[in-house]
């Protein structure tokens, strides 16, 4: 999705590779969602993959012949060599991005780039902005010379609750039906935390399906708490083709409510008709438009590229631009697109430099 500015590495941009020029590149991959690790195959031979240790379980699940696979603990300055000639390298710190498990934001440190902080898909929460990768010796936020930042909800008009109100929601739904069973349409993995919570406050088991399962054993998320047997639960995990079942359902006389969780609605809404009852809920795993105004009025970023394909053009970005400037001493950049393919280059690149620091322990390897 992103190549890091002036040195070789490519974010979340494993369906690139056959159009990149230079051969030696490495690769980050922020977390298991399939629009970030698209391109990536059984027969990957492109370079190395660093990523979370929950992430690299999922990617030799999903491709176990893929070489090359790095996992790298969270809140740990790592030094990642990019190439072993020059020995020429890049200090990088995974931080938990609040999205999904093994999710990460990743702080990227060098002489040649500066500071630079690729957010991925995030949840923002006060607590990021004292981590202490973030800060200086004094406790001030370092200086972010460019911020690649999540915009999916950056539209104004997308300021659902935190996750905990949206939680309550879900309660509060099946609480109104005691004998209805329970339908959540749910496409990825993600909100494993909430269908915990699920299961132990209503006691039940959470009917999933297998390759949910298969993930959820292989992470360890109290594999205890769900099943593939919907005979065993009255909570099920669906997809939008299982839902489009539901009012049949509920003509066979089997009660049943559905759930859909999603960041698109803004508050919940509650619709009944021929006697079917379902919620839409704006739980999501991504900040909306106040939460991404907060954060980057603290980091304050000298430039800003939005990476989210699907808001490139929202209203929300500009006044999340002017909102940091408006608090910036320096010259304003106007946020830039994404540099996917060498040729593409990003425009005014920033100038400051760290100085020098001993180097943590070498990660890095030999790039084929």
């Amino acid at each position: 999705m992103v190549k890091v500015p002036k040195i070789n590495a490519i974010v979340d941009g494993f369906k690139y590779n056959s159009q990149l020029v230079c051969p030696n590149y490495i690769f980050f991959l922020t977390h298991m969602h399939s629009d970030h690790y698209n391109g990536l195959t059984p027969t990957w031979n492109r370079g190395p993959i660093y990523c979370s240790s929950e992430t690299a379980k999922l990617v030799k699940d999903l491709y176990p012949q893929v070489q090359g696979i790095t996992s790298l603990e969270l809140d740990v300055k790592h030094w990642i060599t990019l190439d072993k000639n020059t020995n020429e390298g890049v200090n990088v710190t995974f931080i938990d991005a609040n999205h999904c498990i093994g999710a990460v934001m990743i702080l990227f440190q060098g002489d040649k780039c500066g500071n630079i902080l690729y957010t991925g898909d995030f949840r923002f929460i006060p607590s990021m902005l004292n981590h202490e990768s973030l800060l200086d010796s004094s406790g001030q936020i370092i200086n972010i010379d460019h911020l690649f930042l999540d915009n999916t909800f950056s539209d104004p008009e997308f300021i659902f609750p935190p996750q905990d109100i949206c939680m309550q929601m879900v309660f509060n739904a099946i609480e109104e039906n005691p004998e209805s069973d329970v339908w959540i349409k749910n496409e990825c993995f993600g909100k494993e935390k909430l269908y915990v919570e699920l299961a132990e406050k209503f006691k039940t088991l959470i009917v999933i399906c297998p390759k949910m399962y298969r993930r959820i054993c292989l992470l360890n998320l109290s594999p205890e708490k769900f099943t593939t047997n919907e005979n065993e639960g009255y909570i099920r995990i669906v997809n939008t083709e299982q839902m489009r079942g539901l009012n049949e359902r509920n003509k066979n006389q089997i009660s049943t409510i559905g759930i859909w969780l999603t960041g698109w609605m803004k508050h919940l809404v509650k619709h009944s008709e021929n006697g079917v009852t379902t919620y839409k809920i704006p739980y999501s795993g991504h900040s909306n438009s106040e939460e991404l105004k907060t954060f980057t009025r603290a980091i304050k970023a000298k430039n800003t590229t939005f990476t989210s394909s699907c808001a490139r053009k929202s209203k929300g970005n500009s006044e999340i631009v002017e909102e940091t400037y408006s608090r910036k001493s320096d010259v304003y950049i106007p946020p830039t697109t994404p540099e996917i393919l060498p040729k593409r280059r990003i425009q005014n690149p920033y100038s400051s430099h760290l100085k020098k620091t001993k180097k943590p322990k070498v990660l890095g390897s030999k790039i084929q």
